[in-house]
């Protein structure tokens, strides 16, 4: 039994930081309220919504109509982000060492891609169009 909540904590941080796409600012609010999240904007106006995870920091980017359309997924760690190219490699389509494709219920399409951009190693989704 005390096993059961440290799965469940892992279980549900994986789950948590993964993509929102096509979900609205208020979706996204109202599920992480609970991690405070931070709002903020690009330098052109992007509106975006960060979440500081147990494996990592995530950062939302909306639309102009509030609706998250790319996500920057940073790892904490090294090891944490093994844990997504490895999880990663077994729900989605392996496109190649630093890509993958995610296909949906609903039809959409999100490519996954693994960038390095000034040091820092992150995730990024998008919808494919």
């Amino acid at each position: 039994m005390k096993y059961i909540l440290p799965l469940i904590l892992l279980f549900t941080s994986s789950l948590y930081s993964q993509s929102r796409l096509g979900s609205s600012r208020s979706e996204i609010y109202s599920e992480f309220q609970s991690l405070s999240p931070e709002f903020g904007a690009t330098e052109d106006g992007t509106p975006t919504m960060s979440v500081m995870f147990g494996r990592s920091y995530t950062r939302y980017f909306f639309d102009d109509n509030n609706i998250c359309n790319f996500v920057a997924i940073v790892p904490n760690r090294q090891g944490d982000l093994n844990y997504y190219v490895e999880l990663y490699n077994k729900q989605y389509v392996v496109v190649s060492a630093t890509a993958w494709k995610m296909y949906s219920k609903d039809g959409s399409i999100a490519t996954i891609e693994l960038v390095t951009q000034s040091g820092v190693s992150m995730f990024v989704w998008t919808f494919e169009r």
